[in-house]
């Protein structure tokens, strides 16, 4: 299936695109491109998944590293065409990787489901990676109960995305960073946005 090793070509191009670890020439920007829209539009993830099960081709993950890659502190509101196609991508891999039951449970146990419930509120909804990290919470919640994300996770999903990544705001003080957050914050119509109370 010649999908399978696409996958992880476009899954390299995504991380150094979105970590800037690697700036891409121009004249090679056309191509790369061309190749991130035409594996996205022509993968069912669904289906993937099931191949690479089938085929005895599934590779279990951490899954904190890609979901803090879709954490990165980007302008998500503005990005250029190829970082577009690297954020889709990044939540498709999160897609693949938590269709599989052991992986949901590992979210659980990881403590990072509120971050994935926070995840759509910080794409621009006019991006194709905004319909998916919907598309990937109706998959979770179809096997695991959706609760009320905690205030703190909120606040240091809005961090990471705006300030420091997704690591460094899971370990910060962000007890004090409430109200810039409420500030800088706008929710978007349909939000399942709940106010809790702050873990202590």
């Amino acid at each position: 299936m010649y999908l399978y090793p696409m996958y992880f070509v476009v899954m390299v191009i995504s991380h150094l695109a979105l970590t800037k670890a690697a700036r891409l020439p121009e004249k090679l920007s056309s191509q790369v491109e061309l190749l991130l829209n035409r594996f996205l539009r022509s993968v069912d993830f669904n289906l993937f998944c099931m191949w690479m099960v089938k085929a005895r081709r599934y590779i279990w993950v951490d899954i904190f590293p890609p979901l803090s890659l879709v954490y990165s502190p980007l302008r998500y509101t503005s990005l250029c065409p190829i970082d577009s196609l690297c954020l889709e991508a990044a939540v498709m891999r999160l897609q693949i990787i938590v269709s599989k039951d052991g992986e949901r449970h590992c979210l659980i146990k990881q403590g990072l489901l509120d971050y994935l419930i926070c995840l759509p509120w910080h794409i621009s909804e006019g991006l194709e990676a905004h319909k998916r990290a919907k598309l990937l919470l109706v998959m979770v919640g179809s096997h695991i109960p959706l609760q009320p994300q905690s205030l703190n996770n909120i606040v240091r999903a809005k961090l990471a995305t705006t300030c420091c990544g997704l690591a460094e705001a899971m370990h910060s003080d962000c007890h004090r960073s409430v109200g810039w957050v409420a500030a800088n914050s706008r929710p978007h119509e349909g939000d399942i946005r709940t106010t809790v109370q702050l873990d202590k």
